[in-house]
């Protein structure tokens, strides 16, 4: 009897070793791939989507078109492709928002294409695909928050894609609460639109709290370790 329940407490100790080890290799890989810019002559730069309010990009989602506008500046890619639904109560897309921006920085309306119905971001990353699959290649840099970046690539590359991250990792200082704000935003549009708030389909598919400890913890890193 004691043998079987010292090989039972065993068990449940490696288990949960396992489970521990799983968690930590996975907030590296967070960390590892949101600290690297892998921006480089594309197809297309797709920036994903982030709260709007009353017609204005929240912190996040400016932060992101900022740095899309910078690529495109750099004449990375002929087209930015803006993403994103209309939330709950709101009367224009986070995409129409974002095209609105970059038009009044000088980017011409030709080298905007909008993706106006995705609510998450698997919807949204499924939606340019198809998008790009009408252009001459399938590279894309992905523009968003570094703790996004790991999910955005496997996403984009089981989708087909080739995907190079490119975070806006300096600008601005968006702590877990101005996540934790977001997230809120994201899942009552969710809700309203009969979207499900979670899902299960392993990494590709990281519920959004995941972001918001993914979030600290590569601020954490960037503060302490990288010069």
């Amino acid at each position: 009897m004691k043998r079987r329940t010292h090989l039972r407490v065993r068990v449940i100790g490696a288990a949960v070793l396992l489970v521990m080890l799983a968690w930590i290799a996975i907030v590296v890989a967070v960390v590892v791939v949101g600290s690297r810019d892998e921006a480089a002559p594309a197809n297309a730069i797709v920036v994903l989507g982030a709260a709007q309010y009353e017609g204005h990009p929240s912190p996040v989602l400016r932060a992101r078109l900022d740095h899309a506008l910078e690529l495109y500046q750099r004449s990375l890619a002929p087209l930015v492709i803006v993403t994103g639904g209309t939330g709950a109560g709101d009367t224009t897309s986070e995409a129409q928002v974002s095209r609105r921006f970059l038009l009044e920085r000088g980017v011409p309306d030709s080298a905007i294409v909008m993706e106006t119905h995705g609510l998450t971001t698997s919807q949204s990353v499924h939606a340019v695909a198809a998008i790009v699959s009408a252009l001459p290649g399938q590279r894309v840099i992905l523009v968003s928050d570094p703790f996004h970046m790991l999910r955005l690539s496997i996403l984009s590359r089981a989708l087909g894609l080739t995907p190079l991250t490119s975070p806006n990792a300096d600008k601005p200082d968006l702590d877990a609460r101005q996540c934790a704000v977001e997230v809120r935003v994201r899942r009552v549009a969710e809700g309203a639109h009969g979207v499900p708030n979670r899902t299960s389909v392993g990494l590709t598919n990281l519920d959004a709290d995941w972001h918001c400890l993914g979030s600290l913890v590569s601020v954490s890193w960037r503060q302490f370790w990288l010069p």
